[in-house]
């Protein structure tokens, strides 16, 4: 395991990596598969950040290094179970995890910290890892929208429900044996340290009735009662996701809700309740303490018609909202993008994942000047040098971001001359997403259309 993460890293490429896991799997196949089932597994959380490594306080014992990967794997999971049952939380937890990070030699610790952090650090998602070994990681998925289109339009029956989009950070917050975790989309964990949301949530779930649960929303920073920008917003949402949050991002916490599902039921994919039954649990469940908490309902409306819900819309846009949310209030909840919820936009936008750099030229010589980015299925080819800050050109002019998905702004998917791929008119970048790693491919960027 000593050279285990730098083999991962000595590539950027998604292909590469698979090659690599495959290799070390055929080596040592049971350690690593539960050690990355440690870090990835989209279900288990450990509810600390890693402490910094060899750094102060200095350990004043030294590990015994003639123990077996195995016997520090072993010392590891022990710590590791207990950190799961909340058996050791708080200060507890952190000097758990000080004394097993003393037992462990230096690139052991450095494991260790990784799975905490539920991160490598090698740009290699869950997806990666399965195409290795195939079903090793559990997926973590959330309900998600289609575009309305004159194809999806079809699907949506009246009246509707309609929401605002809001424009910042997916967040599912767990309540699970009387606990609250909040991860991203993808099944990441959000550290954040907020006893008194974490009670809010508590009292929620417990008004709600339905056992362990899980809350789906948005996440952002609140500032003098208003949720900030989403370029701020998501920057902190990243930082959540790193542990490296300051304590007025904890404070500042803002949580828009618009969905609930049981927790066995979102593991398992489907519930079928009527959304306006959820929402309306939901509703019901809210106290003063959860607004003094910054957690809200989504603003809601009842539309009779798609036209009308097209105008509430453009009047949100107007607004300088993103666009709104259309719902068939009969549809059930599914772990997939569902025709039950349908969103409209102004501005197209998409994910893809960014394969090259390019260097900038005159003033921005030496520095970044466009992403070259790709759909998931290589279809869509698209230089990105728009929407780029004089700060975003120097922090992102690194091959760590290859690999990794930004979202775009653009006017129209256009089709190639006399070829199979499309590019995209007038694209901007947006951000970069550490909380997605699978590109849109051509058929979504088509449905955004």
């Amino acid at each position: 395991m000593k050279n285990f993460i730098s083999t991962l890293r000595s590539t950027n490429s998604p292909k590469e990596k698979v090659k690599l896991l495959t290799t070390l799997l055929a080596e040592d196949e049971v350690l690593i598969k539960a050690y990355l089932t440690a870090v990835y597994d989209p279900y288990t959380t450990y509810g600390i950040s890693a402490p910094k490594i060899n750094q102060e306080p200095h350990f004043s014992v030294p590990a015994d290094t003639s123990l077996t990967d195995e016997a520090f794997f072993a010392i590891i999971t022990e710590t590791l179970g207990k950190l799961q049952a909340r058996t050791a939380t708080g200060h507890a937890a952190k000097d758990l995890v000080d004394v097993t990070m003393q037992c462990l030699p230096e690139y052991w610790q450095e494991l260790f910290a990784y799975i905490l952090d539920h991160d490598i650090q090698s740009n290699m998602s869950a997806s990666t890892i399965n195409k290795a070994s195939p079903g090793l990681i559990s997926t973590f998925e959330v309900m998600a929208c289609h575009s309305l289109n004159e194809k999806t339009a079809k699907k949506m029956t009246y009246p509707a429900i309609f929401q605002i989009k809001y424009d910042a950070a997916r967040v599912a917050v767990i309540v699970q044996g009387g606990a609250v975790t909040y991860r991203t989309r993808n099944g990441l964990t959000y550290l954040i340290e907020n006893s008194k949301l974490d009670n809010a949530f508590l009292e929620l779930a417990a008004n709600i009735g339905l056992g362990d649960i899980v809350f789906d929303g948005e996440l952002y920073q609140m500032i003098d009662g208003k949720p900030d920008s989403r370029r701020v917003s998501n920057g902190v949402a990243t930082k959540f996701i790193r542990g490296t949050a300051a304590t007025s991002h904890h404070k500042n916490v803002g949580i828009a809700l618009w969905d609930i599902v049981p927790y066995e039921k979102f593991v398992k994919g489907k519930w079928d309740v009527a959304y306006d039954e959820r929402f309306g649990m939901l509703q019901k469940a809210a106290v003063d303490n959860t607004a003094a908490c910054n957690i809200f309902m989504a603003d809601t409306v009842t539309v009779q018609s798609q036209e009308e819900a097209v105008t509430i819309g453009a009047k949100y846009i107007k607004q300088g909202l993103e666009g709104g949310i259309l719902k068939n209030p009969n549809h059930g909840w599914e772990a997939k993008r569902s025709f039950g919820s349908l969103k409209i936009k102004a501005v197209l936008e998409c994910d893809l994942v960014i394969v090259g750099l390019e260097e900038g030229s005159n003033k921005y010589e030496g520095m970044l000047g466009a992403f070259l980015c790709e759909s998931a299925d290589g279809l869509v080819k698209t230089r990105v040098g728009t929407g780029l800050s004089d700060a975003d050109r120097t922090a992102l002019y690194t091959n760590a971001v290859i690999g990794k998905i930004v979202t775009i702004d653009y006017n129209e998917l256009i089709q190639s001359k006399g070829r199979d791929t499309y590019s995209l008119f007038l694209p901007r970048f947006i951000e970069i997403r550490d909380d997605k790693d699978v590109a849109d491919n051509l058929e979504k960027i088509k449905e955004g259309c």
